[in-house]
């Protein structure tokens, strides 16, 4: 009696384990069209522990500021002009202050979600500079940074 039983789970598990196989294979072999980019929505609330968590990443010695050594050369410029007093450290204030500033210039109509469009268009400003460098991977987020 255990036995119809058990070959009928042993069955189950082997269906499932294929199943779970194709699906792999699928998105393993799914190729986007040329310059393809998700749409992407991210809101204020989520950029803030974003920018929350990249901070206590940067912060190596946990001393709530950024030295000149733990700023990432990538984004050093970005995150140096968060510096409002200018004595060569970012406090944690500061960061936040200076992402939140970033965030809301890129949030073109103000409703506190920051779309793929509106990353996009806050890459390359009216004056045709872009806003950190010409990164495309973190337009208006030094949370982004690395």
């Amino acid at each position: 009696m255990r036995l119809p039983i058990l070959l009928a789970a042993a069955s189950m598990a082997l269906f499932l384990a294929g199943c779970h196989r194709g699906r792999d294979d699928i998105a393993a072999n799914a190729v986007a069209p040329a310059g393809f980019v998700p749409p992407t929505a991210l809101n204020r609330t989520d950029f803030i522990d974003m920018v929350d968590r990249r901070f206590a990443e940067l912060d190596v010695n946990h001393d709530s500021e950024l030295s000149q050594e733990e700023i990432p050369s990538r984004h050093h410029d970005i995150i140096e002009s968060f510096d409002v007093n200018h004595d060569g450290k970012v406090t944690k204030e500061e960061f936040d202050k200076g992402s939140l500033a970033r965030f809301d210039k890129a949030d073109i109509n103000g409703d506190k979600v920051l779309t793929g469009e509106e990353r996009r268009q806050a890459e390359v400003p009216d004056d045709g500079n872009a806003l950190d460098g010409g990164n495309a991977a973190a337009p208006a987020s030094a949370a982004n940074a690395s």
